[in-house]
């Protein structure tokens, strides 16, 4: 029964990894220079989407890390794991200022940003999605022992 629940929670791990990735992806589409209320409002649900599949992650990774994969401790004296860790709270905090963005123009009855903002807000959301991409390829790392601290 826990190989059943170790497998689920694995792939509920993917699968927000995936989610994240959409989102982030939605976000860079769907932001533009010139908003409408309803463009912003769009933009503000697949915000909250992001935050649910980034809790998703976080809530299945400290499963994964304290429950159902390996030891606790080799995840914790692994400095490949440790730097997959911090890149990922890398990005979450790289997802404030284009949150609180999206707040921000949500208050306005006609969304207006400058393009000095709209180019700030883009280069977080670039940012967020390449270092994304280099989190599965270091969680294929530690997966295959690289990084152990023996």
């Amino acid at each position: 029964m826990s190989l059943i629940i170790s497998a689920l929670i694995s792939g509920a791990h993917i699968i927000g990894i995936i989610l994240i990735g959409i989102c982030l992806f939605l976000e860079l589409f769907l932001f533009k220079r010139q908003l409408s209320a309803a463009q912003v409002k769009v933009l503000t649900k697949v915000d909250l989407g992001y935050l649910f599949a980034a809790l998703l992650v976080l809530t299945t990774g400290l499963l994964r890390w304290f429950f159902f994969e390996k030891t606790a401790l080799y995840y914790t004296d692994n400095w490949v794991f440790l730097i997959k860790l911090s890149l990922f709270i890398f990005i979450g905090i790289l997802s404030i200022p284009p949150t609180l963005h999206y707040f921000k123009l949500a208050r306005m009855k006609v969304p207006q940003q400058s393009q000095e903002s709209f180019q700030k807000i883009r280069g977080y959301i670039r940012y967020e999605i390449f270092i994304l991409f280099f989190i599965p390829i270091l969680a294929a790392f530690v997966a295959r022992g690289f990084g152990i601290m023996n």
